[in-house]
């Protein structure tokens, strides 16, 4: 499913906007992780 997302956009041309999302979506996750990581000591 994931695959046919990225082919869509890139054939869109909007690469930029994919890698954008990728990057918010990984530095979210990061930041949640972080998050339990330090509520949970």
């Amino acid at each position: 499913m994931f695959d046919s997302i990225v082919a869509e956009a890139v054939a869109a041309g909007r690469v930029e906007e994919l890698l954008a999302a990728l990057a918010r979506n990984m530095f979210i996750r990061l930041r949640l992780e972080i998050g339990a990581e330090t509520w949970t000591r």
